[in-house]
């Protein structure tokens, strides 16, 4: 069963508490360690030695591609690891969709030992993280299948007419009851837009039956669910479907297993 971690999607946020206040679900995370914070291991077994002194050492793999699980793998024993196309830690040359200098893992003490979090350092094309529960915030980006949506609002200015003279007011508040669009991220005119005129939909590959459907090989038949919350607040879920869903972060903790891209470079991360 997935573990619940924090996300924040929208706040360049340093402190570690305050990242832990809005919740999403890693993808694929085991729960390595007990309710006391030690390792699991077998009833009645020894565990492992592990140092007590001195912080773990993640590793990070930069993922081959097609693959979730194989890559070159880099051990993270430095406070900080910077992942860049032409500068940092870890150089991808050759993805240009990275910026110079793209994100950054982050080592900090928490409550005796520590944690890992992960910041994009405003890159021009995002970082994203693997879930399987996401809150669409205003301005988050997701990947699904090989596309970029955003939830946006198309706000008509509010119009009237007072003694002859026409009133525009270009920021009017958004009405409850206004239908909301999954829209493809990109200035192109003619993009893809769904209105999201129900409280739940699927999206899926065309043919599977789903009730938004994409002509994407990337895609499962029925991939994920976006639903509307009694607040308004929409959310998006997608349960053991190959490619999952990446959602935009500015900055997020890292479980003990996770992934997440930069570019078109996804790595993985393991707290061993």
């Amino acid at each position: 069963m997935a573990v619940k971690t924090t996300f924040s999607f929208d706040e360049d946020d340093d402190d570690p508490q305050r990242l832990r206040e809005r919740v999403v679900k890693w993808a694929n995370e085991p729960n390595p360690f007990d309710s006391s914070g030690l390792p699991n291991c077998a009833a009645g077994g020894a565990q492992e030695f592990r140092p007590m002194l001195r912080p773990p050492a993640p590793i990070l793999t930069v993922l081959d591609d097609g693959s979730m699980e194989q890559g070159e793998d880099v051990r993270i024993r430095q406070e900080t690891l910077t992942i860049g196309r032409t500068s940092g830690d870890v150089r991808i040359h050759h993805d240009i969709s990275l910026s110079g200098a793209h994100a950054e893992i982050r080592r900090t003490p928490w409550q005796g030992g520590y944690e890992w979090h992960l910041h994009d350092l405003d890159s021009v094309n995002g970082t994203f993280a693997k879930t399987v529960e996401a809150v669409l915030h205003k301005d988050t980006i997701i990947i699904l299948g090989s596309r970029r949506f955003r939830l946006e609002y198309k706000l008509r200015p509010d119009i009237s007419i007072v003694d002859g003279i026409t009133l525009m007011y270009s920021d009017p508040p958004i009405p409850e009851t206004m239908c909301p669009v999954l829209a493809h991220a990109s200035a192109i005119p003619g993009a893809l837009e769904f209105d999201l005129r129900s409280d739940r939909l699927v999206i899926g590959r065309t043919g599977g039956g789903a009730d938004i459907e994409l002509k994407d090989p990337l895609l499962n038949d029925r991939h994920a669910e976006l639903k509307r919350l009694q607040d308004g607040t929409w959310t998006i879920t997608s349960e053991g479907t190959r490619n999952g869903i990446w959602v935009s972060i500015s900055a997020t903790l890292l479980a003990p297993l996770c992934y997440f891209q930069c570019g078109e470079q996804r790595f993985r991360f393991v707290i061993p």
